[in-house]
């Protein structure tokens, strides 16, 4: 049977807070440039990301995986001032382009923010790429809070998530029947994130221990009506998908919250805590592997180094290591 991870710590809204903004949400759906977003978020994780956006107001948001653009215009309805910067490694799909944002045509892990404001941003991850490494990433640049769109459950999905990772039941690597988008895979080949991507990662409790142990805001949402099944048509039950309260009931649902309610995958939202991180420009001698606590310091030995559980990798035969991050 499979455990629903606990919450950590507290969020600035509520649950009646959520119901009684829908409302105001589905008029703000109702004009959306893509009317069919297939591949892309449906209306439980396009509320839930213009609801936590339109409350944490951040002045930077960074989009990680663009697609045809749909996440674009609904981030711009929650946040018309902040500054928007679009990350894909593809942007053929692009249906909607957004007047006001940036558009960068690579990953999130080799995009420079050290000469940006990151006080108040805000990381929206919908690129099916392994979670953790996306924190990992985050804290080398700066970053402290993220939304992960694919929050996929046990045995599920295109990528590993943190869901997973709390679990400790690791994730198998991507096929063309499990991609949730089926050009995915393609669109990767050619990229290190082919590798990135189609690592295994073995069931283990490590990354839930570090995970409880830096994070400090961990909150999944609840999907807008719980139906029979799921999104890959097995039963939706507690047992195996254990999952809060829908916000509505099928009664008080409307047609269009009925159509693509089985579009749900957890989506969470999570912040970093204690972190005092140096903000560096990617150094070219230097790869960060997992997590980083403390760096050897100057003068340490090439090679792999381990602290607790954390492993850093050196690329160079002279390395230059720093402390990137300590957590406080």
């Amino acid at each position: 049977m499979a455990k629903m991870q606990d919450d950590i710590g507290q969020v600035a809204w509520t649950t009646d807070a959520l119901r009684a903004a829908y409302p105001e949400f589905q008029a703000v759906y109702k004009d959306r440039p893509l009317a069919s977003n297939d591949g892309g978020m449906k209306a439980p994780h396009a509320f839930l990301t213009w609801f936590i956006m339109k409350t944490c107001q951040p002045s930077l948001i960074v989009e990680s995986g663009v697609w045809r653009g749909q996440g674009t215009w609904l981030i711009e309805q929650a946040c018309p001032e902040a500054e928007l910067v679009c990350l894909d490694i593809d942007f053929s799909p692009l249906v909607y382009k957004a007047s006001n944002a940036e558009y960068i045509q690579s990953d999130f892990d080799t995009v420079d923010f050290s000469d940006r404001d990151l006080s108040a941003a805000i990381c929206f991850f919908d690129d099916h790429q392994n979670a953790l490494t996306r924190l990992q990433q985050m804290l080398w640049k700066g970053f402290r809070t993220a939304i992960f769109e694919d929050n996929y459950p046990t045995g599920k999905g295109d990528c590993y998530s943190l869901k997973q990772a709390f679990a400790g039941v690791g994730q198998a690597p991507p096929t063309e029947q499990t991609a949730s988008r089926p050009s995915l895979l393609k669109r990767l080949k050619g990229t290190n994130l082919v590798e990135a991507q189609a690592a295994h990662v073995p069931p283990n409790l490590a990354h839930r221990h570090t995970l409880m142990s830096r994070i400090k805001t961990y909150y999944e949402g609840p999907p807008l009506l719980r139906l029979e099944t799921t999104r890959w048509g097995d039963p939706w039950d507690d047992r195996t998908y254990p999952t809060k309260p829908a916000l509505f009931t099928e009664d008080e649902a409307d047609e269009q919250t009925k159509a693509e309610a089985a579009f749900f995958t957890w989506l969470c939202f999570v912040e970093i805590d204690g972190v005092q991180a140096h903000r560096l420009k990617s150094p070219a001698n230097t790869h960060m592997q997992i997590m980083c606590l403390n760096a050897p310091e100057p003068g340490a030995a090439s090679g792999r180094h381990q602290t607790g559980e954390v492993q850093m990798t050196c690329r160079s035969a002279t390395p230059k290591w720093r402390t990137i991050a300590r957590w406080c």
